[in-house]
């Protein structure tokens, strides 16, 4: 705090009430997605959903907890343990080396915006004036912002036990319907508790969320503790060591105080993102005066160039910030991944990352067929919405790992959807096995046409070819397939894991890549 005491904020004009309704509409929108980056969905390759696709459905940040160590050294040595590995302790150097250069990046912005004077009668709205500081304006508007985003950030966190769709099941099972879980409540909870003491952490709540995404996540905050959330569909996919590496992976995230850094590192970048843009709304303001009031085009053409030159350098600045939270973001997963290998088979920990990126390949084969099939549409009615794809995605067999025939059932599954839609919306007298008999020559013809599309596009050289690895087709790995994926991806430095990890720029992932995490683990362990 001392960095932002000594900075000031003098926007000349400006009315703070307007910042406060910008700061309003800007959290509502964005500490949702703060929220969910903060409570740690990382089992799972990370995706973001939108109506368009699930490929991004679990876009999540990793948190790291700071501590009040001043400088990097202190950091490192936190960090460092001679008992682990020295790749162990390069990651974790260059996670707090990463978190220290994003708040860097992030103060040196506060420090420049601090000398910016919004002026109506300037001709560029914006203009430096180092004269004029007032820190306490300042330091006022940095505390209103967090506040109200840790305000925000609690309201979310106590929501979820109120979710139609979680169970709770530590430190009480409230429910009395029937269990239909793959694992008992007891032996989850069992598992977890059994695990945090080893972990040496304390879990206050647990959680069951009735989801077809294999995902995990915790988060930890003051007064509401440590919380631990599981996905159904994790349970039903993983075998019981495998559900323990995962649960093993999240409490090391809590270990290692991860939601609270990420908490305390959204705080400076909350500022900037609502100063940044207060002054893209006073500009385009004074653009609008120039034309409708003033009827000066050439002012308005002025200002429309320092609009877009600011844009330009602020959003720089933002991405040089989010390449370096995202580094650390991706060194707190592999250190999470050595921990959760560290206390169990290092086989099982890999087994569990590789059936979980399977089943989200298969999850996004599947939505990219629907999207394909949608689009096909001459009319353009009934465009695919999220409870639509949401309704798919439960379709799809919670056991299903294949990608190839989650693309054959694609078609099948979205025109039977798309009938009982119609259906139901106009009370046609059509019965389910109406509609599959009705569907199932459009489907089929449906999927010859996508094979032929899918083999014009196809590269085999992109990703690892599991058929040649799984020599006994079990979908798991022994210690010989492990060794032939091992050699695959040596010998193959380009090749990924997945494809939908293909064409993204790793840069700017929250996640490592599969095939990182599990070379990581194999490189520490001496696999």
């Amino acid at each position: 705090m001392l960095i932002i005491t000594s900075l000031s904020f003098p926007l000349t004009e400006s009315k703070y009430s307007a910042m406060v309704v910008l700061l309003v509409l800007m959290l509502s929108k964005s500490m949702f997605a703060s929220f969910v980056m903060s409570i740690r969905p990382s089992t799972a390759y990370c995706r973001r959903a939108s109506s368009h696709s699930y490929e991004h459905w679990h876009e999540c940040h990793s948190p790291y907890q700071i501590s009040s160590y001043g400088v990097a050294s202190s950091f490192w040595r936190v960090c460092a343990d001679l008992n682990k590995p020295p790749i162990v302790e390069r990651v974790a150097r260059d996670k707090w080396t990463a978190v220290i250069a994003f708040l860097v990046a992030d103060f040196v912005q506060i420090a420049l915006v601090s000398f910016l004077t919004l002026d109506s009668s300037f001709l560029w709205i914006v203009r430096v004036d180092t004269t004029q500081n007032n820190v306490l304006i300042s330091v006022a508007l940095f505390v209103t912002i967090a506040v109200v985003q840790v305000a925000i950030l609690y309201y979310l966190a106590a929501s979820i036990s109120v979710r139609p769709d979680v169970i709770q099941l530590f430190p009480e099972y409230p429910r009395t319907d029937a269990w239909t879980c793959r694992y008992s409540r007891h032996e989850i909870v069992e598992w977890t508790r059994d695990l945090a003491k080893k972990s040496g952490v304390q879990v206050s709540k647990i959680y069951l969320l009735c989801s077809p995404i294999p995902n995990a996540f915790t988060f930890s905050l003051p007064l509401l503790g440590s919380v631990v959330v599981l996905h159904s569909n994790l349970l039903a996919l993983l075998s019981p060591q495998e559900v323990r590496a995962v649960i093993a992976h999240e409490l090391a995230h809590i270990k290692n105080h991860d939601s609270l850094i990420q908490i305390l590192t959204r705080m400076p970048d909350m500022f900037i993102q609502v100063v940044y843009l207060y002054i893209y709304v006073r500009i385009a303001l004074g653009i609008a005066d120039a034309l409708l009031v003033a009827f000066n085009p050439l002012a308005a053409l002025a200002r429309l160039v320092a609009l877009l030159v600011f844009y330009g350098a602020s959003r720089l600045g933002i991405i040089v910030a989010t390449v370096f939270i995202r580094r650390a973001s991706r060194a707190a997963e592999l250190l999470a991944d050595y921990d959760a290998a560290s206390v169990l088979d290092p086989l099982v920990t890999i087994n569990a990352l590789i059936r979980l990126g399977l089943r989200i390949e298969a999850i996004n084969t599947l939505v990219r067929e629907i999207q394909r099939l949608a689009a096909m549409s001459k009319t353009g009615v009934l465009p695919v919405t999220d409870d639509e794809i949401h309704q798919v995605v439960l379709s799809l067999d919670p056991h299903e790992l294949d990608p190839e025939q989650a693309r054959i059932r694609a078609p099948r599954i979205f025109l039977e959807n798309r009938l009982r839609l119609l259906r139901d919306t106009y009370g046609l007298p059509m019965s389910d096995d109406d509609i599959i008999r009705l569907v199932k020559p459009a489907a089929a013809l449906l999927v010859k046409e996508s094979t032929v599309t899918m083999d014009s596009k196809s590269d085999p050289r992109a990703t690892v070819d599991w058929r040649r690895i799984d020599l006994d087709a079990d979908e798991r790995l022994d210690r010989e397939e492990l060794d032939r994926l091992l050699a695959t991806l040596r010998d193959n430095p380009d090749m990924l894991m997945f494809d939908n990890e293909v064409g993204k720029s790793m840069v700017m992932l929250d996640h490592p890549d599969f095939r990182r995490r599990i070379l990581f683990l194999a490189d520490v362990l001496q696999i």
